[in-house]
């Protein structure tokens, strides 16, 4: 396998970030990825929020294993899909299915950019087609106007159709991408401890969505969407911080917000956090 020689800064290069920052944020994940020390298990969309980033952890620490794990469990929901796209028996609903197509959708980019011209990269264009299907799949089944198939998370789906309209070029899958960005932005609740791990999970999604998004005005929004939800979620934290958390979300979110709206107190937050869950 043929990787980039410093893949952070490949990375860096194409989701905006700064080649420190994506660093951070795949060696924090790598410590993060206990699933990746054992066979995967449970619904689509648990073994599909972390297959992503065993892919992304393993490309940047060259380490085959972990990438294997998370190229299994993407193969694996791809194994669940219909041919229409739609993913019938066994599947937890649109927001499981949302999640497996962002992670495999995530999981294209990833691989064309920190591993090109390697059977990484073609197994990623083998993937184009099936998250396409996928992809157009959840936004036949999403009524924006009416609300329909929006009760879970408007975020994860933002994040799904817009990096997957980022790996096929398809511009109605970004249209859609972003209706269902304006929805997450409108749905802003008051957060306590116990929605925590719920609220940097969305947050996570908003900024991969921030990443793909190319309407500056609609980048601005969620950065301000970012700013004023991570503020109250760090300081209901911080009130009592929680050690059994989601730790790679928690990370991921804080990091990416640390970036977006240059806030480094975001980043040192996530290391605090770090430090709580190694020693706890």
């Amino acid at each position: 396998m043929v990787l980039c020689q410093n893949s952070a800064a490949v990375l860096a290069s194409s989701q905006g970030l700064s080649t420190a920052v994506a660093d951070a944020i795949l060696r924090d994940h790598l410590y993060g990825l206990e699933l990746a020390k054992r066979p995967a298990e449970g619904s689509l969309g648990e073994r599909s929020k972390a297959a992503a980033d065993r892919i992304q952890a393993g490309l940047v620490d060259r380490k085959l294993d972990v990438i294997r794990s998370g190229v299994a469990a993407i193969e694996w929901g791809f194994g669940m899909q219909a041919e229409n796209g739609s993913f019938p028996g066994g599947c937890g609903g649109m927001q499981d299915a949302s999640l497996f197509i962002e992670a495999a959708a995530r999981s294209i980019l990833l691989m064309n950019a920190l591993a090109p011209d390697s059977p990484l990269a073609e197994r990623a264009d083998g993937w184009m087609q099936r998250v396409h299907e996928g992809a157009r799949w959840l936004a036949r089944c999403v009524d924006v106007d009416s609300g329909t198939n929006l009760q879970q998370e408007p975020w994860t789906l933002a994040a799904a159709l817009g990096e997957s309209a980022n790996a096929t070029g398809d511009r109605l899958l970004r249209h859609e991408a972003e209706k269902c960005a304006f929805i997450g932005m409108k749905a802003q609740r008051p957060i306590d401890l116990s929605r925590l791990d719920a609220v940097f999970d969305a947050m996570a999604m908003a900024a991969r969505f921030f990443w793909v998004c190319s309407s500056d005005e609609i980048r601005e929004s969620i950065a301000y969407t970012l700013e004023a939800t991570l503020e109250q979620a760090v300081a209901v934290a911080s009130e009592s911080l929680p050690t059994c958390l989601d730790f790679s979300s928690w990370a991921q979110s804080l990091t990416y917000g640390a970036r977006i709206l240059g806030r480094p107190s975001y980043s040192l937050f996530a290391a605090r956090i770090g430090e709580l869950r190694r020693d706890s």
